[in-house]
């Protein structure tokens, strides 16, 4: 089964410029990665935020690793487990996560 999140990450800073309003329909956006292991795509990003949705096919693993930025995940198909700060937890459908800035973290398609 697969695992589809939806993430978005958030950075708390001051911005010099503020990017102009943005609606994007998710069919026009490119998506990006490994064949086979993993995908993800940008859906809108401004200057403090981002928000995409990553795609991890069977067996496939996002490894170790911090972000600089806040991240936030939302659980729209499938399930896996992720570790936050060595800290297993089991996520599924609709299952909501908050990872702060500078977290160890890695997700594993498959609960």
């Amino acid at each position: 089964m697969r695992y589809l999140i939806s993430i978005c990450s958030v950075l708390i800073a001051s911005c010099a410029m503020t990017p102009p309003a943005q609606v994007t329909q998710s069919d026009d956006v490119v998506w990006h990665g490994l064949p086979g292991k993993a995908k993800v795509r940008t859906l809108v990003q401004g200057g403090n935020a981002w928000i995409g949705t990553l795609v991890l096919e069977p067996t496939a693993q996002v490894p170790l690793h911090r972000d600089a930025t806040e991240e936030y995940i939302v659980v729209t198909e499938g399930g896996g487990v992720l570790w936050i700060d060595g800290k297993r937890h089991v996520v599924v459908v609709g299952s909501a996560v908050f990872m702060p800035a500078g977290a160890q973290v890695r997700f594993e398609n498959g609960a």
